[in-house]
C-alpha cells in the first residue's frame, strides 16, 4: 500500500501529466480540424475538376465516378484526416484514464484518513 506521501506525489505527477495531455489535446484538435478541412476542400475541388472536364469534353460524368476519382486523388488527405481523428480520440481516452487514476489515488488517500487514530 502506498504511503500518504507517495499518494500525494502520485496525484501531483498525474495532475502534471493531465496538464500536458490537455495541451496536446488542444494542439491535436487544431490539427484534426485542419486535416478535416483540407480533406473536404480537396475532395470538393477534385469532384468539381472531374465534372468540369466531363462537361468540357461533352461526356457526362456520373456522381459515383466523380466521387471515386476524388477519393483516389485525395487519398493522402483522407489518411491524414483519419490519423488526426484517431490521435484526438486517443488523447481523450488518456485524459479519462488519468482522471480515473487520480480518483483511485484520492480513494486511497481517504482510506488512510479513516485508518488514522
Amino acid at each position: 500500500m502506498l504511503t500518504p506521501f507517495e499518494i500525494q506525489e502520485a496525484i501531483e505527477a498525474e495532475m502534471e501529466r493531465q496538464e500536458q495531455l490537455i495541451e496536446e489535446l488542444r494542439n491535436a484538435s487544431y490539427e484534426q480540424a485542419r486535416a478535416e478541412a483540407d480533406y473536404k476542400v480537396g475532395f470538393a475541388k477534385e469532384r468539381l475538376r472531374v465534372r468540369a472536364e466531363g462537361y468540357l469534353s461533352g461526356s457526362k460524368v456520373n456522381v459515383d465516378t466523380a466521387d471515386d476519382t476524388a477519393t483516389v486523388a485525395t487519398e493522402n488527405e483522407y489518411y491524414q484526416r483519419l490519423l488526426t481523428t484517431n490521435n484526438l480520440m486517443t488523447l481523450r481516452e488518456a485524459i479519462h484514464a488519468s482522471k480515473t487514476r487520480i480518483e483511485g489515488l484520492r480513494t486511497l488517500a481517504a482510506s488512510h484518513r479513516t485508518l488514522l487514530p
